[in-house]
C-alpha cells in the first residue's frame, strides 16, 4: 500500500461530498503579526487596522473578533513598550506576547477576504462536477448582489390591493 493512499482517500471522500476547500497561498504565508521590535510591530498593527476597515482585506471580522484583536494588539504594544524588543522580554512576558500574536494571526487568517476557496459544484443538467474558485471577499460580494437582485425582483412583482402591479 502506497504512503499516498491516506491522502488520496481523504481527497476522494472530500470530493464525493461535493466540496473541497483550498487555502490561498497568501493565507498560509508568513503571519500578519510577528512582533520583534516596537517600531516593526506598530507598522504591522497599523496595516492590520487599515485592513479591518469597511472595504479592507479583513472587513468580514465580527465585532467580537475586532475587539479581541484590538485587545491583543494593545497587549503586545504594552509588552514591547516595556522592554523594547521581544528578545528582551522575560519568559512569562514572551509567552503572553506569543499567545497574543497567535490569537491575532488565527483570527485574521480565518477571516482573510483574499483567501481562495474552491468548491466542486454539479452544473444544472449535467452529472459532471466543475471546480469553482473565488476569494472569500468575491463570494460575499456575489452573495450580496444576488440577494439585492432577488429583493428587487420580489418588490417589483408585488401587487397592490386593487390588483395592479406596484412599479
Amino acid at each position: 500500500m502506497s504512503s499516498r493512499f491516506p491522502a488520496l482517500l481523504a481527497l476522494a471522500i472530500a470530493t464525493s461530498l461535493g466540496v473541497v476547500s483550498l487555502a490561498h497561498a497568501r493565507a498560509e504565508a508568513a503571519p500578519v503579526i510577528r512582533a520583534t521590535t516596537l517600531d516593526d510591530f506598530r507598522s504591522q498593527a497599523s496595516r492590520v487596522r487599515a485592513d479591518m476597515a469597511a472595504n479592507g482585506r479583513y472587513a468580514g471580522l465580527s465585532e467580537t473578533d475586532r475587539h479581541t484583536i484590538e485587545a491583543d494588539l494593545a497587549r503586545i504594544d504594552a509588552l514591547l513598550q516595556k522592554r523594547g524588543t521581544s528578545s528582551a522580554l522575560r519568559d512569562g512576558e514572551q509567552v503572553d506576547l506569543l499567545n497574543a500574536q497567535e490569537e491575532v494571526n488565527a483570527l485574521l487568517t480565518r477571516n482573510d477576504g483574499e483567501r481562495l476557496v474552491c468548491t466542486l459544484e454539479r452544473r444544472t443538467g449535467s452529472k459532471m462536477m466543475q471546480k469553482n474558485c473565488m476569494t472569500v471577499a468575491d463570494r460575499n460580494e456575489l452573495r450580496r448582489k444576488t440577494n439585492d437582485a432577488a429583493q428587487q425582483m420580489h418588490q417589483g412583482s408585488q401587487l397592490n390591493w386593487d390588483g395592479s402591479g406596484s412599479q
